[in-house]
């Protein structure tokens, strides 16, 4: 069972299907809201969907309305203080007023909390109530008793309306109540204030969580007391509550009666079960039958069915759901009874009294008072049945067995005195459970079920398949099998049941037991009614059959097979070299199998030397062996060896090969031949006849439905459309194979070609690189990942024919170049070789390879340098070169940049945006959401923050000479940003990244770019660039314009935030980084004590230091300080 997360994106998602009845009474409901007291109550079971009910009643309220919804889901909402403030907080941002609600919670919350100072950051809601800002500060550190008193005469002070409330007898009075008087004032009030407001929705969620299950005695009856008062109150709204159990609130309150609307939740219909598994994006249409059936009609198994697979992966959140809130003396009642598919009174008790535990009336009236409880006919109750299965778990396999034998004991009494089929059925499950391995003592239940007709035997094989999860193998199969046939035949159906006999044999195995037996019978008594008399003889005189047959070692054999498919070569090969051990000698063809499963495993882990031996002794097996289809495969398998190595003889192998297969019929090896041959002749540059070859291979292996050989074609052809130097169509090609062996989870190591040959053309996809990524997690190399990665990369490159290599040898053997803070750039003729700096000090925020970036944006701007290669190892990127100045030259900081720059530049910046963020690889976890501006820069800051604290030992003396503050981020407002919808931000857009090609802008150096806020790429594309006052305000016009920036309220206030965390940044950063270069290369000096003497002044503008800043002082420190 595979391990899931127990959350899975999209939850809140999920497809709302059916309800119209409950919709249509929450609409009514909303119509006539304020003509009386009304409360919506919705019970079902666990999963039934009474929260996302709650939801979209939610949704299809009124806009106008205020709303609110306590979630008692939630432990920290569920006692009355932190309820109430969840609920005041809510109708507090839609309007509602709580004066005097927020001054009694005050009081009250002071009272329960005497220790601590009264102050607005213990109450959440403070924020949103003018009064309580005001007021509780002031009011702080009176004492407990005199508190409301003194926010009483603040109160009034500060705001007019109080005035008319300070005589209130409810506030007077607060100090003079107890603490349980206070509470309930505090209720009254917010009752008071809410009803005061007019029309409201108000829902609870998961009241259950509040008291617990249906008996609701001792301090658990207790627990709701605040909320009943509360809801009790309301009169003028409508309140919606969702709970598994009815409230029961009569037997407090008979007026509860009038107020109460009951909504029961009920199972789904069959045909909206298919609807939600459909909308879930399940297609298949037996795989939706098979959800629509197993899920009773709850919702959350039907979400749990297409988010986790297998059903037995899904048991545990539905016995969670289910037991969640059910007392602790019943739930062991349920584990019990969840073993019986029907039960009534007396099997409560049998099982009860065998298992000592209470069977009086009062255990069984809360036990059928459960909301999964449910008729089951006339007499019988019925566990809800995904209940019933889930919850089966707890019990040790040795109580399911003994629960199976008394139930069945039970069963068979009934049986024997009813002659009831259903009595016969039951007893024949439960004897199929108690002792699943002996088939012969469930023969006589067919019998007993025989003589009631048909459908009882139908009845008995169909809890069979349920017993074997709808797939029946082995021994159960064979009953299943001959219940079929004893079926069909009770009804003179023989053809039926010679149908599903007619591949038995006439000899019977040695060790057949009874059902084989009846199996022969079944056969024997279908001949007879055909008429095939003889042929019955012979089979009633036989018996018992001899079977005796290597399966075992076939099995082992297929295993490994799918080891080495799925790149556990040395698995594989440990598993063939088992198999061969424990064969005889005369298993010959099984021994030239194993030969060629190592041949195979050796040439998908790239060590072809050690496939030819292997290929040598399995031809001679097969041709000791006269295994013409075995010799046909080993010609397949050399032809494939040799085109990765010698594409010479391997073309005329596979030419031979494939003439060998069309004579056997093997379209699948057919196909692989010809992908075989299609390598070799693309290995000589043959690419007409090497694209013949692929479209025949891909005719024949569609044909035969073979998708793993069809992508293995489909890369060759990638590889065919690199060499041709046709780069989309060698893209569209591999994305296309990688998703298909993927899809069937084999050949990792031809993942990993997929996703060099991307980056050998410079076409790196975010998809692909994170299939390699997993295939390479999976892999067992036989010599080391090192090895295999480096005969992955020299095979593609010999097959692309390309001289990045050669590119990249010359950029070594230069001596010249220039550097960033990041990379070392080297010009080879019209390319540039751009190499990592191996240990550069990190100064920023990086997320994605660069090249991913840029193959990226390369493919939707023109103004972006074309990335030719990506080597991973070694580390380098070869670029196109771009001949023209860089801005710097042209226009140093000082100096107007040319005409057209600045337009240039802002439409750049738009077409950022067109930029689709999944084309590039997935963002970090914990990336902030989509248009969380806030976080976003949160995660800058975060950064310049380790920055700062990474350097602060060697750097902080420095700092403090040069009046940084200790703390140089207090003044920054981040926190406050807008939120905007994200896009590509380069983030690195100043004066040496910008080339000038014939007076039109190239942008350089993509390595810091990321997925955030246009307005931060706006803000430090200004503080790098330094432009001239009347530039900078052109250059926001411009980017305005081109950004449509209108969209966004509140940008130009956030570009200064963003400012202000840029210029504290760059003097944090640069400060390290110019002490240091002063050193290496002191004539850098002058100029850098320019440039950081514009920066630390307008750093000190953020602190909101006015000092004016000494360059000779800089110059001083900049220079002296690592010197």
């Amino acid at each position: 069972m595979t391990v899931t997360a127990r959350y899975q994106p999209g939850a809140v998602r999920i497809p709302f299907v059916n309800r119209e009845d409950l919709l249509a009474a929450f609409d009514a409901e909303i119509g006539a809201m304020g003509a009386a007291p009304r409360l919506l109550e919705l019970t079902g079971v666990g999963g039934i969907g009474k929260s996302r009910l709650l939801h979209e009643l939610v949704r299809r309220a009124p806009k106008d309305l205020p709303q609110a919804t306590l979630n008692l889901q939630e432990p920290s909402q569920r006692p009355a203080p932190a309820g109430l403030g969840s609920l005041r907080a809510q109708f507090g941002r839609a309007g509602v007023r709580f004066d005097r609600f927020d001054l009694a919670y005050g009081v009250w919350w002071q009272r329960l909390n005497p220790h601590v100072a009264l102050s607005a950051d213990q109450l959440s809601w403070a924020a949103e109530s003018d009064l309580m800002t005001s007021v509780l500060n002031e009011a702080s550190g009176v004492p407990v008793f005199g508190v409301a008193v003194k926010v009483l005469e603040i109160a009034a002070r500060r705001f007019k309306r109080w005035n008319l409330i300070r005589h209130d007898a409810t506030l007077l009075e607060l100090n003079e109540l107890t603490v349980d008087q206070l509470g309930d004032a505090v209720v009254y009030l917010f009752a008071q204030d809410l009803e005061k407001h007019g029309r409201y929705l108000l829902c609870v969620d998961a009241y259950e969580a509040l008291v617990g299950g249906v008996a609701r005695a001792g301090t658990a009856a207790l627990a709701d007391v605040w909320l009943r008062d509360l809801l009790g109150q309301l009169d003028r709204g409508l309140v919606a509550v969702a709970s598994r159990e009815p409230l029961g609130w009569v037997r407090h309150d008979p007026g509860w009666a009038e107020r109460i609307h009951p909504l029961p939740v009920a199972a789904l219909p069959h045909e909206a079960r298919h609807e939600l598994a459909a909308a879930l994006g399940v297609a298949d249409q037996r795989t939706r039958e098979a959800i629509a059936r197993d899920c009773e009609g709850l919702p959350f198994y039907i979400h749990l069915a297409h988010e986790s697979g297998p059903a037995a992966g899904r048991y545990a959140h539905i016995e969670e759901r289910f037991l969640h809130h059910v007392e602790p003396d019943m739930v062991r009642i349920f584990e019990l009874l969840s073993v019986a598919r029907v039960f009534d009174r007396e099997i409560f008790r049998r099982v009860a009294r065998h298992y000592e535990v209470r069977a009086d009336t009062q255990m069984w009236e809360r036990l059928i008072s459960y909301s999964f409880i449910a008729t089951a006919g006339r007499d019988s109750l019925q566990l809800h049945q995904l209940m019933a299965r889930s919850i089966q778990s707890r019990l040790s396999p040795g109580v399911l067995r003994e629960l199976h034998e008394l139930l069945g004991d039970l069963w068979r009494q009934r049986g024997l005195a009813t002659r009831s089929a259903d009595a016969w059925r039951e007893a024949a499950r439960h004897a199929a459970y108690a002792n699943p391995g002996d088939l012969a003592a469930l023969l006589p239940f067919a019998d007993r079920l025989a003589a009631t007709g048909k459908p009882g035997l139908d009845a008995m094989r169909t809890d069979l398949e349920e017993l074997t999860g709808g797939a029946p193998d082995g021994d159960r199969g064979r009953l299943v099998r001959l219940l079929h046939a004893e079926a069909a035949l009770l009804v003179g159906d023989a053809e039926t049941a010679h149908a599903g006999l007619r591949s038995l044999g006439e000899q019977l195995p040695e060790s057949a037991d009874d059902v084989d037996a009846r199996l022969a019978l079944a056969a024997a008594n279908a001949l007879r009614i055909r008429g095939e008399t003889a042929g019955a003889l012979r089979r009633y005189a036989r018996i018992w059959p001899d079977y005796s047959g290597p399966v075992r070692l076939d099995a082992g054999l297929w295993h490994a097979d799918l080891d080495m498919a799925q790149g556990r070569f040395v698995d594989a090969i440990a598993t063939a070299e088992a198999v061969a051990a424990a064969s005889s000698a005369d298993r010959v063809a099984l021994l030239g199998d194993l030969a060629r499963l190592r041949a195979l495993a050796y040439r998908f882990a790239f060590e072809p030397e050690l496939a030819h031996p292997e290929l040598r002794q399995a031809r001679e097996f097969y041709e000791a062996a006269g295994h013409e289809v075995g010799l046909a495969n080993i010609m397949t398998n050399e032809a494939e060896v040799l085109a990765l190595a010698d594409p010479g003889r391997a073309v005329t192998a596979a030419e031979a090969t494939a003439e060998a297969q069309r004579r056997i019929g093997a379209d699948h090896e057919v196909g692989k031949s010809l992908s075989a041959l299609a390598l070799g002749l693309l290995g000589l540059g043959e690419l007409e006849r090497a694209g013949e070859a692929l479209d025949e291979a891909v005719v024949v292996l569609e044909r035969c439905g073979y998708r793993s050989g069809r992508a293995r074609a489909e890369l060759v052809r990638a590889l065919c459309h690199a060499r041709a130097r046709r780069r989309d169509e060698a893209v569209t090609s591999t994305v296309w194979a990688v998703s298909e062996l993927e899809a069937v989870q084999v050949y990792p190591t031809l993942i990993m070609v997929a996703g060099a040959l991307l980056d050998r053309i410079g076409a790196p996809d975010p998809a692909v690189t994170a299939a390699v990524g997993r295939a390479v997690a999976a892999l067992q190399p036989l010599n080391g990942l090192p090895r295999l990665t480096a005969s992955v990369r020299d095979l593609v490159a010999r097959l692309v024919a390309d001289d990045w290599d050669e590119v990249y040898a010359q950029a070594q053997a230069q001596v010249e170049g220039s550097s960033g803070f990041y990379n070392h750039n080297v010009r080879v003729g019209d390319r540039l070789v751009r190499v990592p700096i191996a240990g550069a000090d990190r100064m920023d925020l990086h997320i994605w390879p660069e090249e991913a970036v840029l193959a990226a944006a390369g493919r939707r701007l023109g103004n972006v340098p074309a990335l030719y290669t990506v080597s991973r190892e070694p580390a380098y990127q070869i670029h196109e070169w771009v001949d023209g100045p860089t801005l710097n030259d042209v226009a140093p900081r000082g100096v107007p940049v040319p005409p057209g720059v600045l337009d240039q530049l802002a439409a750049f910046f738009a077409d950022l945006g067109t930029v689709p963020l999944d084309t590039l690889p997935p963002v970090p976890g914990g990336w902030p959401h989509d248009g969380d501006s806030a976080a976003f820069a949160g995660r800058l800051l975060d950064t310049t923050k380790g920055v700062h604290a990474s350097f602060a030992p060697g750097f902080g003396p420095l700092w403090e000479r040069l009046g940084i503050p200790a703390d140089p981020f207090a003044a920054l407002t981040l926190h406050r940003l807008a939120p905007r919808p994200f896009r590509l931000v380069h983030a690195d857009v100043h004066r040496k990244n910008v080339l000038l090609r014939d007076g039109a802008v190239v942008i350089l150096d993509w390595e810091l770019a990321l997925a955030g806020d246009p307005v931060y790429e706006l803000a430090v594309h200004l503080h790098k660039m330094g432009y001239l006052p009347e530039e900078d305000s052109a250059l926001r016009v411009a980017w305005a314009r081109a950004c449509a920036a209108d969209q966004w309220s509140g940008w130009e206030t956030d570009v200064a935030r963003y400012l202000a965390h840029e210029r504290v940044k760059s003097v944090i950063v640069d400060s390290v980084r110019y002490a240091k270069l002063v050193v290496a290369e002191p004539g850098e000096l002058d100029q850098c004590t320019e440039t950081f003497t514009d920066k630390l002044s307008l750093a000190r503008q953020v602190w909101g230091d006015d000092r004016p800043v000494d360059p000779a002082e800089v110059r001083s420190l900049l220079s002296g300080y690592l010197g």
